[in-house]
């Protein structure tokens, strides 16, 4: 859980854009142009569907969601402060 605070974001707005997100029919959420999967590597951008993630075989998530993040390049060396 993440809790924000003094943001300044409109949090009832991006609740509701969450919600009409989820929805939009699978076809929209789940199109190739905006989302990529790689379970090889555990690699997932964008819409992630209902039961499909659950990190353990024997444990059956009923969820769906949506993970975003940068994308690193390969070459790029690791740092720490």
């Amino acid at each position: 859980v993440v809790r924000l605070v003094n943001h300044g974001a409109d949090v009832v707005a991006a609740r509701k854009s969450g919600s009409d997100y989820f929805k939009l029919p699978l076809d929209l959420k789940g199109c190739p142009a905006c989302s990529r999967r790689n379970a090889s590597i555990g690699f997932q951008r964008g819409y992630i569907p209902f039961a499909a993630e659950s990190g353990l075989a024997n444990v059956f998530e009923a969820k769906e969601g949506f993970c975003y993040g940068f994308e690193w390049p390969s070459t790029a060396e690791p740092e720490h402060p």
